[in-house]
């Protein structure tokens, strides 16, 4: 198995862990995603939407962004993006089309306000969020070895891994087509993408296709699940971390998480940039007593 659960004794446990991992680079890189309910299985909004329907044909996603542009158009709204389909399908998923991309962040402080952003500790039975750790050397080796007939080619598998994890392969394609059975990492935004810019965030396009058997994964985490820690590589250290960490945290840890994240400056106004973050913020507020929430306005006679 290649998720590792882990759940921290309190929300000091967690921060320690989740800042010691995002310390690791170079020797290893993760990317972290918050979710408010840990039931919740890592899926694209594309596949969680359009679930039994014929997924992935690039014809249906290039008529979905195509519609969303038209929309954009006839309201007047102004945008930098000429042809870029690339550069659509990030804008129009930050605005909440069901797009194949599933967005993480470099920092696990703006995952863990995603995974509590909007709950409230009421009562009932005990809930929890997630955030996940994705460990990119660890897929980065698994979508080599799918791609290259010997991996003991060095030159060969050291090329494979270069093209997922830096050449903008994933970005460079995406311009031009929707690939389908894809799985494809997006290291840096488009430039038009503000949000992401704010959230320091990053893509994964996924088309995979799920479902297919009864032994075959349902959703991208039991995808990942069945990847094969340990495997030895050229080029990546040699490692048997699992891909995928999954830290459990209660939701009754609201109140410490958003008066840790207020004085490290995350919150809806900074990673929002709009009203709609101001209004994140006033909602979570109803969980602790914000340090910041207001300025000053002199008046004059």
């Amino acid at each position: 198995m290649t998720v590792e659960i882990v759940e921290p004794r309190d929300i000091d446990e967690a921060l320690a862990m989740l800042t010691s991992l995002s310390q690791e680079f170079p020797r290893a890189e993760f990317v972290f995603r918050g979710q408010q309910d840990s039931q919740w299985r890592l899926c694209t909004s594309y596949d969680r939407y359009w679930a039994g329907k014929p997924l992935h044909d690039e014809f249906f996603v290039r008529r979905m962004v195509a519609q969303f542009r038209s929309g954009v158009t006839r309201l007047g709204l102004e945008t930098s993006l000429g042809n870029d389909q690339s550069a659509w399908l990030e804008y129009a998923r930050h605005h909440g089309l069901p797009a194949p991309l599933l967005d993480f962040s470099r920092s696990p402080f703006v995952a863990l306000f995603f995974a509590f952003d909007g709950v409230r500790d009421a009562q009932g039975p005990p809930q929890s969020g997630a955030v996940y750790a994705l460990n990119l050397n660890q897929l980065a080796k698994e979508m080599a070895r799918r791609k290259v007939a010997d991996v003991g080619d060095l030159d060969v598998f050291s090329s494979a891994l270069d093209d997922f994890l830096y050449r903008y392969r994933g970005a460079w394609r995406l311009k031009s087509e929707f690939p389908r059975d894809e799985l494809l990492f997006i290291r840096y935004p488009n430039v038009h993408t503000r949000r992401m810019h704010a959230q320091l965030g990053v893509f994964l396009y996924s088309t995979i296709s799920f479902g297919g058997g009864p032994a075959e994964p349902s959703n991208l985490e039991e995808f990942l699940e069945k990847i094969q820690e340990g495997f030895d590589s050229p080029c990546l250290p040699n490692e048997k971390r699992p891909v995928l960490i999954k830290m459990m945290l209660p939701h009754s840890w609201v109140s410490e998480v958003f008066s840790r994240l207020e004085i490290m400056s995350v919150s809806g106004s900074t990673m929002f940039l709009s009203a709609e973050g101001a209004a994140k913020d006033v909602y979570n507020s109803f969980n602790y007593h914000p340090r910041a929430a207001f300025l000053r306005e002199d008046s004059r006679s």
